[in-house]
């Protein structure tokens, strides 16, 4: 009874930032905003959730709206294939993962890669298919393991804006060869032999 309670007066106290967001996805829709109406829907559909309310409605038609923006689409394909899964449409929520699998790929957004192969790794296990879900969960730790390269890579470029004297030079190379030899473990440990997501 106090749970169904509490749930009632949260989704009363929610009421009012449902119709804002719902107001502020229209309004940049008007403006011809279609990012600013998908994070808005995108926003709104977390809300919902969080409410015990359906939110695939909101996050379908943010997904409509996102093609001109290919990682906030990834996103959003992402929760929405959450939200499915959550409603026991697993066919439709294997769908979009796949789909938001694609997208990252494509556009080499590799934590979003990992996190919707990983979905889909865990929905194969949850259904029984055991080999696909043990292939799933290897390619998202792989597209992990990239993911990881890319902002390392980034983080070299960085420390070689230091100032040259041969000291830090010598420790940027050691630390650099250190970091290495780790990311080259963990790839043979999850078994990526190159940079294919």
């Amino acid at each position: 009874m106090n749970d169904a309670l509490a749930r009632t007066s949260d989704d009363h106290a929610a009421l009012p930032a449902l119709l804002r967001l719902a107001e502020a996805a229209e309004t940049a829709l008007e403006r011809g905003d279609a990012r600013g109406a998908a994070l808005a829907l995108h926003r709104r559909a977390a809300l919902l959730q969080r409410t015990g309310q359906r939110p695939s409605h909101d996050l379908a038609l943010a997904v409509q709206l996102l093609d001109d923006f290919p990682e906030e689409k990834a996103l959003v394909l992402l929760d929405l294939g959450h939200a499915l899964h959550h409603e026991g449409d697993l066919r439709r929520a294997a769908l979009i993962w796949q789909e938001s699998a694609r997208l990252a790929k494509g556009h080499e957004l590799y934590d979003l890669l990992a996190a919707a192969r990983h979905a889909l790794g865990k929905l194969a296990d949850e259904v029984g298919a055991h080999q696909l879900a043990r292939d799933s969960l290897r390619a998202s730790g792989a597209a992990l393991v990239l993911d990881i390269e890319r902002d390392f890579l980034l983080t070299l470029g960085h420390v070689g804006a230091l100032p040259a004297d041969p000291r830090i030079a010598q420790e940027r190379a050691r630390r650099a060869a250190a970091v290495e030899a780790e990311l080259a473990a963990l790839k043979a440990e999850l078994g990526v032999v190159n940079h294919e997501a």
